[in-house]
């Protein structure tokens, strides 16, 4: 006899990790069918072969295909079955979504990164007939090895694992063991990626690894070299953007971010030079966190030119620098800001979106904590790629349409992006000169004179 109370619920995403976690939370809180597919086309084929699925979740972007895709399918076909849009992108923002919630009132969104909780939740309510078992939840969070290495300075043991093709999490590391820091850079010698620790493990990580960062930073920063001071700050600040993705936002990552940009702060005030500073960070990698840290340094010194020296203010203007692209991971693609351009066109359409749509991405991503990043700090990321013409994105936003706070961060984030791309202040009066005739306008003419007082010594020496 076929036992009615199990559902069929399908997972569809292109990440077998979120899969993974997916499944994890599902199985060891009920005694449900998981149907795990890679893509909207496995879905549908795992839909037609099974005949009668309960409840979908689905990314957006697959890679080969979209949730949409599966989704147009369920209407298409009439099939009444509750679908969760799990993603970055919510149904608001993609066309074709516009009656997600009418078309079923069972449906829902869930964004990146989500709650196991709210999953659970939902299950509850989609279901009836379910079987709770006692077990709580289990997870993983990823982490770049090098990174583990670099900011685990307590070498504190953690048991690690990596994920391999067509299996689940295998543990290569083993909680206090002795060799545990040899075997990860056995690990990356193969070019592993990602390694991973449980997220209650992740969590006591972030708690020793930024603490210790930031009692490095207490004891160096007096006496200690420039080089290493900053260098201090640039693994924190890639920490904690790590930690947001990973755990999102709430006491313990809040708690964290304070301290960085504490510490971001101290160092802007030191008033390094320009030069020196771009060549100290042109010798890392990781152009995410680099320009976090340089947007911070410009906006901060033309707000002072600007007499907005307020600590909420800068405050603001350090978050909005460390979160601008927290919603990307992509190095390569967070350099990109003309969706005209050759490096833009070359990537396929998800990733276009992605780029596209990423300043939306991160705004959202930090709404459930607006109490700590103000409505400011949210709209300086969104709108952080806009132009005053116009042609900028997601919304293309003319002049007439940011505030000068937003003017001011536009500015600081397209100038640290050309000088880490140029790498030297060799093409400063070029780009003066271009910023001219792109900003000296509307609400950004305050901002962008601003910026000339700021950079005055360098410009005149260039001449």
């Amino acid at each position: 006899m076929v036992d009615s109370s199990k559902k069929k619920i399908i997972v569809a995403d292109d990440e077998e990790g979120i899969r993974d976690v997916f499944s994890m939370i599902i199985e060891s809180n009920f005694d449900h069918e998981i149907i795990e597919c890679e893509s909207a086309a496995v879905a549908i084929e795992a839909i037609k072969k099974v005949g009668k699925v309960d409840l979908v979740f689905s990314d957006y972007n697959m890679g080969t295909d979209t949730g949409l895709d599966l989704y147009k399918f369920l209407i298409q076909k009439n099939l009444k079955i509750p679908f969760a849009l799990c993603s970055t992108y919510s149904p608001a923002d993609v066309k074709g979504f516009e009656n997600f919630f009418e078309d079923n009132p069972q449906n829902s969104y869930f964004q990146k990164p989500f709650k196991s909780a709210d999953i659970i939740q939902y299950i509850e309510n989609c279901f009836s007939d379910l079987t709770n078992f006692d077990e709580a939840p289990s997870e993983y969070a990823r982490i770049e090895p090098r990174r583990f290495m670099r900011v685990n300075i307590s070498k504190k043991p953690f048991n690690i694992y990596v994920r391999l093709a067509k299996m689940k999490y295998v543990k290569i590391v083993s909680a206090g063991a002795e060799e545990g820091f040899e075997v990860v850079e056995k690990y990356i010698a193969k070019g592993v990626e990602f390694i991973y620790i449980k997220r209650d493990d992740y969590l006591e990580f972030e708690k020793c690894s930024l603490g210790a960062l930031h009692n490095k930073f207490e004891k160096i920063k007096e006496d200690g070299p420039k080089e290493e001071v900053i260098e201090v700050v640039l693994d924190s600040i890639a920490s904690v953007q790590d930690y947001v993705r990973n755990l999102g936002v709430n006491e313990r990552t809040i708690e964290s971010i304070e301290n960085v940009v504490s510490m971001t702060e101290e160092t802007i005030k030191k008033n390094d030079k320009l030069g020196d500073l771009l060549g100290l960070l042109n010798s890392k990698d990781g152009f995410i966190k680099d320009h976090s840290y340089l947007t911070c340094y410009i906006a901060c010194l033309i707000a002072d030119r600007m007499s907005w020296q307020s600590e909420g203010i800068w405050k603001n203007i350090i978050l909005a620098s460390l979160f601008q692209n927290i919603s990307l991971e992509n190095n390569e693609h967070a350099k990109i800001i003309n969706l005209d351009s050759e490096e833009f066109k070359a990537l396929d359409e998800n990733d276009q979106t992605r780029i596209r749509m990423h300043p939306q991405d991160a705004a959202k991503m930090l709404e459930s904590a607006s109490d700590y990043f103000p409505e400011d700090t949210r709209k300086m990321i969104q709108n952080h790629h806009e132009q005053p013409n116009g042609s900028g994105f997601p919304r293309g936003l003319d002049s007439s349409k940011v505030s000068l706070l937003e003017g001011l961060f536009i500015i600081s984030t397209n100038f640290a992006r050309d000088l880490l791309i140029s790498g030297s202040l060799n093409n400063i009066m070029i780009m003066v000169q271009e910023y001219n005739e792109l900003y000296n306008k509307s609400s950004y003419k305050r901002p962008y004179q601003g910026f000339l007082s700021a950079f005055a010594n360098i410009i005149s020496l260039e001449k």
